[in-house]
């Protein structure tokens, strides 16, 4: 995985995206993140008192059994760097 970076970090901020928006641009730099792996927080919200549709109510009562079942499976390795 590689991030792309502005050349300048004069008053620019920063922003991580994937290479290839990085690619063919001369204002941005791939900078390579590995080995560090990407890991992603998923958060399951709802108002106080809102109406849930049967679907809604359905997909609250599976989420967390299927939350630990893929917080069990094996890490995937990360995928090799291309420049």
């Amino acid at each position: 995985m590689r991030a792309a970076w502005p050349r300048r970090f004069d008053r620019t901020g920063a922003a991580s995206v994937a290479a290839t928006i990085a690619r063919g641009r001369d204002d941005l730099v791939a900078v390579a993140l590995d080995p560090l792996p990407l890991q992603r927080t998923a958060v399951l919200m709802q108002r106080k008192g809102a109406y849930q549709t049967v679907a809604a109510r359905a997909f609250i009562e599976v989420a967390p059994d299927v939350a630990e079942t893929l917080a069990r499976r094996p890490k995937r390795a990360a995928p090799a760097s291309r420049q």
